[in-house]
């Protein structure tokens, strides 16, 4: 919401379906939809996911049991 109160075009890209996502909305694993077509796009700002590197994974004992998305979504 913050981007489009800035005065930016939102378009959401999330792998599940969102039917409450408030702008225009595609359906697609979002780093495969980034690799393909980010260049059409002034800015991709990301949220992924990062529970290889949370506390409550590292206190449950199984960060490695979670993907490395960090890296890959820079």
């Amino acid at each position: 919401m913050g981007y489009y109160l800035a005065g930016f075009d939102v378009v959401g890209i999330v792998i599940a379906p969102q039917p409450r996502h408030p702008f225009p909305f595609i359906q697609a694993e979002s780093l495969e939809y980034c690799a393909d077509h980010g260049h059409e796009y002034g800015l991709v700002p990301g949220s992924w996911l990062c529970e290889r590197y949370a506390t409550v994974t590292k206190w449950r004992g199984n960060p490695e049991n979670h993907p490395d998305l960090i890296g890959p979504g820079r």
